[in-house]
């Protein structure tokens, strides 16, 4: 039930019993991300003869809508999900296509019959399960079908769309707006597309479909420019459980010293937490030769530089910002992103199934 009411009501526990509760911990990413979209009244949704799915909400609407469901019963429960569009999106002639919320890789089908949406759903016992919006098409056909995937990782976010219609129509398109993150290109058919951006979300106005129309969405991070790769291998400790990379700050001044006591304040929590043996100073160098360097995260303050975590060329992580206040939020997350990352959870992972499969 703890994990299940953060979803449901759009609440979370105090700090104080979260540190008894690692899975409550784990879900935070994915329930502050609802939470922002905004609990709703309403819930439009329709389940199918023997779904069970007493836990439901929506958080959002339109194109920025999120469903949730849980299933309390020790038993997996499977069926279908009928989402009421024109209630969803006070639109009447606006669709919305569903995919599984998961941290890096999903698929599923969803097909569009008048103004419903429905797609199957497989309800495992006890387990929070989240639907993100891929986007609204706009004068969708009355019978459609949408064979849907996403790709993540910490620099972009990949929606694929194969959309299946009787016969070729035109359309206008809506596209969420994901936090931290910028649409980057819009193609069908390997065709790029203009976009305009709205205060809530990304529009096109008019698109020309095939009968078979492949739809490739991409976002890219405003923060990451790395692989996933540099990041669950940096050493930040070793198996030892002891620190193992160093800070280095191209210059000795009180801003960037600043900084780096970010990094010490966190590793003291993990010490104090017994995450952490030994000492929990990052070590400090001032040689500007090793910025970039394998083992090696390096501060940089970049008068109107764009705040981003980016690949040293030598192997290290590059912390740039344009002010030391930029680089202070990006300095307190980063330690977090790998330290704490699910491959170290991974009792937690397979119990509530948010990776997703490999």
């Amino acid at each position: 039930m703890t994990l299940k009411l953060p979803f449901k009501y759009g609440l979370t526990n105090s700090y104080v019993t979260m540190y008894g509760n690692p899975q409550l911990v784990y879900i935070l990413p994915e329930a502050l991300e609802l939470m922002r979209a905004k609990w709703q009244v309403e819930v439009p949704l329709r389940l199918s003869a023997g779904l069970y799915a007493p836990y439901k909400a929506l958080y959002g609407r339109g194109e920025n809508a999120f469903v949730y469901l849980a299933n309390s019963s020790a038993q997996t429960s499977s069926g279908q999900v009928y989402v009421d569009n024109e209630a969803l999106t006070g639109n009447a002639g606006r669709r919305q296509l569903f995919i599984r919320k998961l941290r890096h890789r999903a698929s599923g089908r969803n097909h569009i019959e008048g103004k419903l949406t429905s797609f199957k759903v497989e309800l495992p016992s006890r387990t929070p399960v989240i639907f993100e919006t891929v986007c609204g098409i706009e004068n969708a056909p009355e019978n459609l079908t949408a064979e849907l995937s996403s790709e993540k990782n910490l620099a972009w976010q990949i929606f694929t769309v194969n959309l299946a219609a009787a016969e070729s129509f035109q359309s206008g398109l809506r596209l969420r707006k994901i936090r931290d993150f910028h649409l980057q290109s819009l193609s069908i058919n390997g065709q790029q597309l203009d976009f305009t951006r709205e205060e809530a979300s990304y529009k096109v106005a008019r698109l020309d479909f095939d009968a078979e129309s492949k739809m490739e969405i991409r976002y890219h991070s405003k923060q990451f420019y790395l692989e996933d790769a540099l990041m669950d291998n940096f050493p930040f400790v070793n198996k030892q459980k002891k620190l193992s990379f160093v800070l280095v700050l191209p210059r000795d001044d009180v801003a960037l010293r600043r900084l780096a006591r970010s990094f010490n304040e966190y590793f003291k929590f993990c010490a104090d937490k017994g995450l952490l043996e030994g000492d929990y100073l990052v070590p400090l160098s001032t040689e500007t030769d090793s910025i970039g360097e394998a083992n090696t995260v390096s501060l940089q303050i970049v008068p109107g530089a764009q705040a981003r975590i980016s690949a040293g060329d030598r192997g290290g992580i590059l912390l740039t910002a344009g002010s030391e206040n930029k680089s202070l939020v990006n300095a307190q997350a980063l330690p977090k992103v790998r330290f704490g990352r699910e491959d170290n959870w991974e009792n937690i992972e397979s119990a509530l199934c948010f990776k997703g499969k490999r």
